[in-house]
């Protein structure tokens, strides 16, 4: 690092400004506002039209959070030296994950109790409870180490690579807990595309109606529990958990050293010549 406050990376000069150590993109910012906007609508248009008003808790929130997060990081283009615009849209975009998997692990749940409890090992309630708990429990962790980054930010730096830690190990729990997620679901798919039985349970197919898997047109002794809109909802279920799970391995190699690793990373890694300027 040079004494004019600049990082050379091969042929690149990249300037340490305010608390990003670089300035957040104003058209990617204004473009992620717009799209968690559009999707945020979608879902609470879906959960007011089939009732699933759950829906309102979890992805409808996750995308306001995601639309504040960024709208912070939009006023930060214009002013990136004040800390609080900083720390609040971190906080929002640590937090705003959170409650997509949940929706996550509900939507599995009333995927299990469609398709058939024989191929699960646990409750379909069970998956839930369990997830959300230990989530939660990480996403607490993380809020810990935030406030704590705030507090000591820029006064006790030790004490600030101690936080940064702790939100490093929330993060952890987090990677932890969607692991064990994504192997039990996969385990469950497979056991079922193996098997294909070829009728629901009796008492299964109101369930599939009330959560709007099937239609009660499709009602029918015959019909294949891995039905197409079931299988969109599962292709949709695994798609989200891969970027959640990206999303959380980056958040790791980002903390894995401190608030300096994730400087380094930032700075180091987003400047290649291969890759765009960080967001």
């Amino acid at each position: 690092m040079s004494s004019s406050s600049s990082v050379a990376y091969q042929e690149f000069e990249l300037p340490i400004v305010g608390h990003y150590n670089y300035i957040p993109t104003e058209w990617v910012c204004g473009l992620f506002i717009a799209l968690f906007t559009l999707t945020g609508l979608c879902h609470l248009y879906q959960s007011v039209w089939y009732n699933m008003y759950w829906l309102i808790f979890t992805l409808v929130l996750c995308a306001a959070g995601e639309i504040a997060g960024w709208s912070f990081r939009l006023w930060s283009n214009h002013h990136p030296e004040p800390f609080n615009p900083f720390f609040i849209q971190m906080l929002l975009l640590y937090i705003a994950p959170f409650f997509m998997a949940v929706s996550m692990y509900i939507i599995l749940q009333r995927i299990i109790s469609v398709v058939g409890v024989e191929h699960s090992k646990l409750k379909p309630r069970t998956y839930s409870i369990i997830f959300i708990v230990f989530d939660l429990l990480a996403l607490c962790v993380q809020l810990v180490g935030g406030c704590g980054a705030s507090i000591n930010a820029g006064e006790v730096p030790e004490a600030a690579e101690r936080d940064a830690w702790i939100i490093f190990g929330g993060v952890l729990v987090q990677i932890i807990v969607m692991t064990a997620y994504t192997i039990l679901a996969l385990k469950y798919c497979l056991l079922v595309r193996i098997t294909r039985s070829k009728s629901l349970s009796p008492q299964l197919p109101m369930a599939a109606v009330e959560t709007g898997l099937i239609t009660k047109e499709s009602q029918h002794p015959a019909t294949d529990p891995l039905a197409t809109r079931i299988q969109s909802m599962i292709v949709g279920l695994l798609i989200s958990t891969v970027f959640i799970v990206v999303r959380s391995i980056y958040r790791t190699i980002v903390l894995i050293d401190g608030w300096n690793g994730r400087q380094y990373i930032l700075r180091q890694f987003w400047q290649t010549p291969y890759l765009p300027k960080p967001f």
